[in-house]
């Protein structure tokens, strides 16, 4: 067997010559020979991954790797099957092969694809090289999920397999988590991602219910990571460093939790899919997933915030979710500010600090501000800091406009001014005075005479106010500044 598992090495590793069944393969190979190439059992691994190679081989032969490979001959030996899915693999990385399974025998040619990856799991392997047979046949099966993520992609997917079909309930059911063949789960969830695209695909995807298994994949994997990591701590040293070296249960979770929520997050896009998800459970497993430690979990934090978020975004009822106690007996928000404090990544702490954002434009949507939402988002004493890293933090120029605009908004009551007032810093407000672009400056100087009028921050307020003012006065073009900021502001709170 090869030392690793390459296309260009492993392909046609048996004996042709022999007469087994890899000769049909090779055999056609061979009739696209020409003057130029002349083509042996040696320069046929190299050919077929070729890009020549790859362009010369037609239907037929694709269609005898699947036979091959899904056929039930006891006498097909591990090495040949392992290097026709190298092939496979190698052909269905190019346009022509992706657009094949779906153009020929009615996308028979993908469901037989899929046929591959279960087969996988069923391949015989050498018991004295059985850790380096499973590596190879993973990296296979790898190969070939990425090849059915890239063919869901297609605009003519759904045509040739709807929402409603045979195929795309197999890919349901993939959903359903078995152990040790999450990669399936995966699969299915690379699928309803690449579909679900638009919100007219997402709407009916949650109206087909897919969201709940869904949100079964992220709390069975959760579930199944920490009794794994609580198990993993009880152990001796010796024993620990032994599971540590073979384990890639962490690794596993942290990938399937990526793709299911990668979908989530799609499906919480419209509008009129927000308040179902969480209904189902959507704000219990983004608690859940930030409740995680271990190697890994700074992906799950961020996938678990982002899709707190994009709940929230324009939805009442789920901004009331957000801030209302949970099952844990914490909001939503309590968790998020929790590892707020204990995260170094940039990503996870501006998404929760927008998710706060997306609060404050809810409170400020309607004829009056809702007083039961905004006193229960204040008494969460780390939000005006939250809010304030938006402006200090220099990667997302957009971040720190959203977070001006905020703050903005948070100043407009007396508790609210008073949490601002409490975060300002003259040295950085001066600073974007300076440096700012003028719709952050603008709001900014809404910011301090909110917080004028509702008597909070003394000296400094009235210091950067006047400091404003002079900035504005420089500012020709834009006289009666401070009458527009606040129109538009009242115009938000309509």
């Amino acid at each position: 067997m090869a030392d690793s598992f390459n296309p260009i090495d492993t392909v046609l590793s048996g004996d042709v010559k022999s007469g087994n069944v890899l000769l049909p393969v090779l055999e056609k190979l061979k009739e696209f020979e020409s003057d130029h190439t002349q083509l042996t059992e040696a320069s046929s691994k190299i050919w077929i991954a070729s890009r020549d190679g790859k362009e010369a081989t037609d239907v037929e032969t694709f269609d005898i790797i699947l036979d091959y490979i899904l056929s039930e001959d006891d006498q097909q030996s591990f090495d040949n099957t392992l290097s026709l899915v190298s092939i496979l693999s190698s052909l269905l990385a190019t346009p022509k092969f992706q657009k094949v399974t779906l153009t020929t025998h009615d996308g028979h040619g993908f469901e037989s694809v899929l046929d591959v990856i279960e087969r996988t799991y069923s391949l015989d392997v050498d018991a004295e090289n059985e850790s380096k047979d499973k590596s190879l046949v993973a990296y296979a099966r790898a190969q070939l999920i990425e090849a059915v993520g890239e063919i869901a992609t297609a605009d003519t997917f759904l045509t040739v397999f709807p929402l409603d079909s045979r195929f795309m309930a197999r890919v349901r059911k993939w959903l359903d988590i078995e152990l040790g063949k999450e990669e399936l789960t995966v699969a299915a969830c690379l699928v309803y991602g690449n579909v679900g695209r638009s919100d007219i695909v997402c709407r009916s995807l949650v109206e087909r219910g897919v969201h709940v298994p869904l949100l079964g994949v992220v709390k069975d994997t959760v579930e199944r990571y920490q009794k794994n990591l609580a198990e993993f701590r009880e152990m001796p040293k010796e024993q620990k460093e032994k599971e540590a070296a073979k384990s890639t249960t962490g690794a596993m979770a942290v990938g399937v939790l990526h793709a299911a929520v990668g979908v989530l997050k799609n499906l919480s896009i419209p509008g009129e899919n927000k308040k179902a998800i969480a209904d189902a459970g959507g704000f219990d497993m983004v608690q859940s997933m930030l409740a995680i430690d271990g190697v890994g979990a700074g992906q799950v934090y961020y996938s678990a915030v982002s899709l707190g978020r994009l709940l929230v975004v324009n939805t009442a009822s789920n901004a009331e979710k957000f801030l209302s106690p949970a099952t844990t007996g914490e909001s939503v928000l309590s968790t998020m500010l929790t590892r707020y404090t204990t995260v170094e990544e940039l990503p996870t702490k501006t998404e929760i600090s927008r998710a706060i954002a997306a609060v404050l434009r809810i409170i400020y949507s309607g004829p009056s501000p809702s007083q039961e939402l905004l006193d229960r988002l204040i008494s969460h004493a780390s939000v005006p800091l939250a809010l304030w890293d938006m402006l200090i933090q220099d990667k997302y120029a957009v971040v720190r406009s959203e977070g001006c605009f905020a703050l903005a908004l948070l100043a407009r009551s007396p508790s609210g001014a008073a949490a601002v007032a409490s975060v300002l810093d003259e040295q950085i407000i001066r600073k974007e005075f300076n440096d700012g672009q003028p719709k952050d400056i603008d709001n900014l100087g809404v910011l301090l005479s909110e917080c004028k009028r509702n008597d909070k921050g003394g000296e400094l307020v009235e210091n950067l106010l006047g400091e404003f003012m002079k900035k504005k006065k420089e500012r020709s073009s834009e006289s009666g500044v401070m009458k527009t900021i606040e129109g538009e502001l009242e115009e938000m709170a309509k």
